[in-house]
């Protein structure tokens, strides 16, 4: 019997060993219910409430009976406080929220500011809950909570992330309940709660009371193990039941299949602990790719035959171990291709929907993702519900990191105040955030390891949690990343696990003598513009066998919608509530955007986790089949012939490779060398499945066969050498050059002057997140001065060939600059060459080409090349060559910090239009990149939100040979990797061909 507080203490928001009062254990997250009534009363929607913002400051006798709350405002339920008009939202990555307000020393809190938020609910007591026992459920508060039932105190808790329960059977009663709660944003627990996020507080998931019957089952511990061979399971499964009579009741357990036909079943009488075993065989195995559940349900009937309680808990039969150094699920190497994953809405913060969630998990199938770490705290069950149903294998971690008492500003300090350490103070409450959240989703098959938190550095406590894992579950493995930082207790992970390892670093680990499989538990960090060479790390997984994947940063951008001072409602980020100290845009590194919109970052990791890689030739496709489980018959093959971007041929067929081997496909097609002809393959489902209707494409693979000999057409052209002005005539097309700046000033088609900005050469791009990290935009800068300032100094006519040349001095650097060729070839055509020559003064450039400015009715754009959205030299492998239709300002990403966005790669012709069809085309015989944005790179580069931007009065084209890679090892120093960098060093030297059309 656990002995029960009566009274609160303020004074345990600063004890570190007390971290629970009056809580009930833990317990499974299984559905149990009665036919004949309702179990639970939900206590979500209006609240009375009132704000204060620190302890002083609060009215510590609301929940006294009598008190009067009638002038208080009324506060929804879940939600942040400070999303609802209380206080402001802050975000900060690693340092705590109060730095630079309070010098603190763990386990001290804020006292000037640390707000508590009065909850008031009252609710009628439903008829068929009197005299039973009764559970007050909290499933996530933040971050600290007293409880209050008309008028007697009920329990205090901590841990944001898992339930807290109470019993309040004797606090009840008939009719109207007043229950109160105080909500405080900062405890001693807030020491362990400083995860990359925004700090709210409040009750920010659901709330409910649940009547339990007179015999009820308190827990499920299932553990479904399988055989070496994989031809028998086991099922061992524990029920705790509470009761004080029970008089001759029993209890019927089942094993259903996905079918719901009882496969086995059990009945006892009814004790305190039911334990049983099964074997079974021929069973389906659980795994992402076929995620076969069972249902384990149970029934407690009367001694007359009455039904008392039912319920239920999905399971899994897999098996997943370490061996030689190897992670297998089922026998087979497992290789995870992730994504880590706050909870997260730009409109709700971390208080989200069923609906989201669902978004979530299907987005992920759809895209390839097999896997998600709940950083860096247990998520809703529902979640694990949904990935246990449509196949998601899942790192669940406890709420714990404590990053800014052993790492500051980027530099490792362990001292005396780094938490937890080996610091016993801290071990009951790390402890219980690690059973929390075990007992909670034991029985989650999805879940494959347990991770101890993150960023928490390393030491006795840590280790202790992990082998509290170890001994209560021998089904999983233990994840911890933080050894890497203190190998005092190296054994705290079962596998090797880093943050941002470099490729090639991760190559030196599995080249001597690795012991452990080591996975990227934070790679590809994806801030802004980002995960360039993500293909390099995939790549390691067909040469390595114990690199076994790992898991993006991150699933979702962390931002929140706000309104400006003119009204433009945007996604707002660190700082834009007035929030100090903040991590700025830090928080907008996810492959979706916060409104859950996908980035152009998902096209290429849809691609690098394609499972059926596809090469393509002349004369068919070779298919590599990296499923474990799934043979390509369950999918169609289709196949395509283009001839300079437009089909010609189609077909179909099933194709049969069993898992993990490859087969060459021969194709029925013919080319000729009269066209560019690619081979296009793609495997689609071949029936509707739970997350994707029928036609979904999983993967695609194409092959350039032939490429055509570019052939222009001559036809007059008329020179007119003005005093002022060089002007060129063709049937069509008017080219007019000033002769003061030597640029071209004016192109005219069919009597429609569409230049606004004259051509220049242009070497900016609007820095990239991770161009501030790494310094390029530092190292860069010259070129942004270069770009802004190049000055024409010669305009050259040579009659004899029709062709112009301006050249152009560089500042800063004397005696340096480049020349812009121009050939007018009639047929309304001019070839543009450009050239630069070998510069030793600096090694690289962001890009290499030209721009110019239309007017803003020109803004649709048809291209011939990687799409449909942006792609960069090293993230173009999952943009697919075809042709491609846009309005200019679809071809924008809107990334929380504006930056280099837009850029189309492997372009072989792009036309821009205005909607008479009136515009230009440019095209070359070697591909180009290419960029049609509403704006210049300046003005992108000197907003701070989209919301920023100018007004639109332009269409900005910008077409170059080559544009430096966006990187994303990390975002705070990874280079961009040197082969995808424009290097300056050797002469330069590309061509187009810009023609004027009139549809």
């Amino acid at each position: 019997m656990m002995s029960i507080t009566k009274q609160y203490n303020l004074d345990w928001l600063t004890d570190p060993e007390i971290f629970q009062i009056n809580r009930l254990p833990a317990h499974s997250d299984h559905l149990f219910f009665s036919e004949d009534e309702e179990l639970q009363l939900n206590l979500n929607g209006g609240w009375k409430f009132c704000y204060a913002n620190n302890l002083h400051n609060t009215d510590w006798s609301f929940w006294q009976e009598g008190f009067c709350d009638e002038g208080w405002n009324d506060i929804e339920v879940p939600s942040h406080i400070q999303l609802q008009g209380y206080g402001i939202p802050q975000y900060t990555n690693t340092m705590y929220p109060w730095d630079g307000h309070e010098k603190l020393v763990p386990p001290q809190i804020p006292t000037e500011f640390n707000p508590v938020g009065s909850y008031v609910k009252y609710f009628h007591l439903p008829d068929n809950f009197i005299n039973k026992k009764t559970v007050l459920r909290f499933e996530g508060v933040e971050s600290a909570m007293y409880v209050w039932m008309n008028g007697k105190f009920v329990g205090y808790s901590e841990d944001t992330f898992t339930p807290s329960e109470f019993d309040v059977t004797e606090q009840v009663k008939p009719g109207e309940n007043r229950l109160c709660v105080a909500v405080v944003r900062f405890c001693s627990g807030s020491w362990l709660e400083d995860q990359d996020f925004w700090r709210f507080s409040g009750i920010f998931r659901d709330v409910a009371l649940y009547s339990l019957p007179e015999v009820h089952v308190t827990d499920i511990d299932a553990r479904p193990c399988v055989s070496e061979d994989l031809s028998e399971g086991v099922l061992e499964a524990d029920f705790l039941l509470d009761y004080e009579e029970c008089d001759g009741a029993k209890i019927h357990i089942s094993l259903l299949d996905a079918d719901e036909i009882s496969i086995d079943s059990f009945e006892a009488l009814v004790e305190k602990k039911i334990c049983f075993v099964r074997r079974f065989q021929n069973i389906n195995l659980w795994s992402a790719e076929k995620p076969y559940l069972y249902k384990l349900e149970y029934k407690i009937i009367s001694q007359s035959g009455a039904i008392i309680e039912q319920g239920r808990s999905n399971i899994g039969f897999r098996r997943f171990e370490i061996r030689d150094g190897i992670m297998y699920l089922n026998n087979k190497r497992i290789v995870f291709h992730g994504v880590n994953r706050h909870e997260f809405s730009h409109k709700s913060g971390r208080a989200i929907s069923k609906e989201d969630m669902l978004t979530d998990v299907l987005l992920m199938k759809k895209n390839n993702i097999n896997a998600v770490r709940t950083s860096h705290y247990p998520n809703q069950s529902y979640f694990y519900e949904l990935c246990d149903q449509y196949g998601i294998y899942m790192i669940d971690e406890a709420n714990l990191e404590t990053h800014g008492t052993w790492m500051i500003m980027g530099e490792v300090n362990i001292t005396e105040n780094t938490v937890p350490n080996d610091n016993e103070c801290w071990l009951g409450a790390v402890l219980d955030r690690g059973m929390s959240m075990v007992e909670r989703d034991k029985n989650h098959p999805s879940i494959l390891m347990w991770s101890v938190g993150n960023e928490s550095a390393g030491g006795k406590v840590l280790y202790e949690l992990a082998q509290y894992y170890r001994n209560r579950d021998k089904l999983r493995l233990v994840h911890y990343e933080g050894v890497f930082h203190d190998r005092r207790y190296d054994n705290t992970s079962d596998v090797e696990s880093r943050m941002y390892a470099k490729p090639h670093e991760i190559i030196e680990y599995l080249e001597n003598d690795a012991e452990k499989p080591f996975i990227s538990c934070e790679y590809s960090h994806a801030m802004g513009n980002s995960i360039g060479g993500i293909k390099k790390y995939i790549d390691i997984e067909d040469s390595y066998p114990m690199y076994q994947g790992g898991f993006i940063w991150d699933f979702i951008d962390q931002a929140l919608e706000h309104r400006d001072p003119n009204g433009q409602i945007y996604l707002a980020t660190g700082g834009d509530f007035g929030d100090r100290p903040n991590d700025g845009y830090f928080c907008g590194d996810g492959l979706l955007y916060a409104d859950r919109r996908v980035s152009s970052k998902m096209q290429e990791v849809k691609f690098v986790y394609q499972n059926l890689q596809i090469h393509c030739d002349s004369k068919g496709a070779l298919i590599k089949n990296k499923f474990l489980f799934t043979n390509t018959n369950e999918f169609m093959l289709n196949y395509r012939l283009l001839k300079d971007g437009k089909e010609i041929r189609r077909g179909s067929m099933s194709v049969d490779i069993p898992p993990l081997s490859e087969h060459y496909v021969p194709l029925p097609i013919e080319t000729d060398d009269n066209g560019e002809y690619i081979l296009d393959v793609s495997f689609v489902l071949k029936k509707n499945l739970p997350w994707a209707n029928k036609g979904h494409e999983i993967s695609f693979g194409q092959g350039v066969i032939s490429r055509p000999t570019l052939k222009i057409e001559e036809s007059p052209v008329q020179i007119i050498d003005g005093d002022v002005n060089l002007a060129v005539k063709m049937q069509k097309v008017r080219a007019m050059f000033w002769k003061v700046d030597k640029t071209l000033k004016s192109l005219n088609v069919d009597g429609k002057e569409l230049l606004k900005a004259p051509i220049k050469p242009d070497f900016w791009r609007a820095p990239i997140d991770n161009d501030a990290g790494n310094h390029s935009t530092f190292d860069w800068a010259i070129w942004k001065g270069i770009s802004l300032y190049t000055m024409g100094s010669r305009l050259t006519l040579e009659d004899k060939d029709k062709s112009i040349t301006a050249e152009y001095a560089f500042p800063i650097m004397k005696g340096k600059g480049c020349t812009m060729h121009y050939q007018f070839l009639g047929s309304d055509i001019c070839k543009i060459t450009m050239r630069m020559d070998a510069l030793k003064e600096i090694a690289t450039l962001p890009q290499f080409g030209f721009t110019f400015s239309l007017l803003s009715e020109f803004n649709r754009v048809r291209y011939y090349g990687r799409g449909p959205m942006e792609s960069y030299v090293d993230r173009k492998a999952g943009g697919r060559i075809g042709i491609y239709n846009h309005r200019v300002e679809e071809m924008m990403e809107p990334y929380l910090n504006p930056q280099e966005t837009g850029n189309r790669t492997d372009v072989r012709w792009i036309e821009i239009m205005n909607d008479d069809g009136t515009g230009i085309k440019i095209f070359s015989e070697t591909p180009f990149e290419a960029s049609v944005l509403p704006f210049t790179s300046h003005e992108i580069e000197n907003a701070g939100h989209i919301n920023e931007l100018p007004p639109v009065t332009k269409t900005v084209v910008n077409i170059s040979m080559a544009k430096s890679g966006v990187g994303g090892d990390d975002s705070w120093g990874a280079p961009i990797h040197s082969e995808y960098l424009v290097k300056c060093d050797n002469k330069l030297e590309f061509d187009v061909y810009i023609q004027g059309l009139k549809y």
